[in-house]
């Protein structure tokens, strides 16, 4: 999440504290709120005492608390925008499982075994997603072994499209332009498959211009050892910090002009382990990144746990709803930031690579609208089909520019997960130009 517009509460509480929305959402806390330049053990001690909360919503309505449908009672403003945006009011209605993700390298960890450590037969594979596993929202993450040794991370299934959609090789360079709190910052870090005992090439950049959220994604690189992995505290509009310098193949005479690190602001490293740091970003066009993700902030529609946190769990009542992006000239503000994020991906994507937008709205206006918006203006940038995973829930293919294969759409009511949108833009590859073998 990256964006100088954010309510100032908007603190990090996704990162499993329901956990099926763990970075989608960019949910926010008050609980981390005082954490500003704390220690990594302070930031995992505050992380975990979030996650030790049962899911509140989904606990409460399931043990009858709360009886009535949500969507019978959605203040005003919410019941307005979602009818002016064509959203189905009753997706909040939906009982979301909890998901999360296991990584543990050169071993399989049994459907037994994680049932046995997480202390529930409820636990089943998400066929479309491998290493997902879904469980009843009640079920507390954070008292498994597994997780506290770094093999569990909660994340929504749903999040796990934006990652597959980039289509990630081993020696790529990845840009996450919005990466708090950081659990798909951890997932493309492990899906270039670097681990501390075996050389890789591929690292993954992540871009916050919240401290007290790069904290909390520090905590996670921190604990899962991933080593191929930088932070920069920036503004996602203007950062301009480019590719480390290893890995990067020698180009044929004939490229376009050289890039000048000076045409780049140089924010300063939040963290990278220390050979990232004593590497330097290269000059020149391979400096720029293979693959750039953009999960840009939005109004978080589509995510039932966040737009259920305004609601009081007893009484059903709605409080703080003016924080939401609703009005028409906060949409327009928001729709702004997500242009100029999109826009300054694409600026430090190489030809030839791959881009991927995605929101957790189900708003047109901030999905399909961005990026056909994008693509009249962009003469460079053509939709680039997404590779469906086998076992993906029917109607998930939207159509942007007139093509259909190059954006897909979750919807809670359909997928039995939070809500999600994604993209797949190719940067077109100019005259003269020459790739590396690396980029096949």
């Amino acid at each position: 999440m990256d964006s100088t517009c954010l309510p100032t509460d908007d603190r990090v509480a996704s990162t499993e504290q329901q956990q099926r929305d763990d970075e989608q959402a960019h949910l926010a806390n008050p609980a981390l709120s005082a954490m500003s330049e704390t220690t990594d053990t302070h930031a995992l001690h505050n992380l975990s005492s979030i996650l030790s909360a049962p899911a509140r919503h989904s606990t409460e309505r399931s043990l009858g608390v709360v009886t009535r449908p949500v969507s019978s009672d959605l203040p005003t403003a919410l019941r307005a925008y979602l009818s002016a945006h064509d959203i189905p009011p009753e997706i909040y209605d939906v009982q979301i499982p909890r998901f999360f993700r296991v990584h543990l390298p050169g071993r399989i960890v049994t459907l037994e075994e994680l049932q046995r450590d997480v202390g529930t037969t409820a636990i089943a594979p998400v066929v479309w997603a491998p290493g997902f596993y879904s469980c009843p929202a009640h079920v507390r993450l954070v008292d498994s072994a597994l997780y506290q040794a770094g093999t569990v991370l909660g994340m929504d299934a749903s999040s796990s499209l934006a990652v597959h959609a980039l289509s990630l090789t081993p020696a790529d360079h990845v840009l996450d332009l919005c990466c708090a709190p950081g659990a798909k910052l951890v997932y493309l870090a492990q899906a270039l498959h670097a681990t501390q005992s075996v050389p890789f090439e591929g690292t993954v950049t992540g871009v916050d211009v919240s401290k007290d959220r790069l904290a909390i994604c520090r905590s996670l690189l921190k604990k899962h050892k991933i080593v191929n992995a930088r932070l920069f505290c920036a503004d996602g509009t203007t950062f301009g910090a480019l590719a480390p310098v290893w890995g990067v193949a020698v180009l044929n005479k004939r490229t376009p002009p050289l890039i000048r690190q000076a045409d780049f602001s140089s924010p300063r490293v939040f963290h990278a382990p220390q050979t990232l740091r004593a590497n330097r970003p290269c000059l020149g066009p391979m400096a720029l990144y293979d693959k750039v993700l953009v999960d840009a902030e939005c109004t978080h529609d589509g995510s039932v746990v966040h737009i259920l946190k305004y609601r009081e769990a007893t009484t059903g009542q709605w409080r703080g709803v003016g924080k939401l992006w609703l009005d028409d000239q906060q949409l327009a503000d928001l729709e702004s930031l997500q242009r100029r994020l999109l826009c300054n991906g694409w600026r430090l994507l190489k030809p030839g690579g791959v881009l991927v937008y995605s929101t957790c709205s189900l708003s047109r206006r901030q999905n399909e609208a961005i990026v056909e918006w994008f693509l009249d203006e962009a003469l460079d940038a053509r939709p680039d089909p997404i590779d469906v995973p086998v076992g993906l829930p029917d109607a998930c293919r939207v159509e942007i520019a007139g093509v259909q294969d190059a954006a897909l759409r979750m919807d809670p009511l359909r997928s039995q997960t939070s809500g999600l949108f994604v993209a797949r833009l190719r940067k077109i590859v100019p005259d003269g130009y020459v790739l590396s073998t690396k980029d096949f």
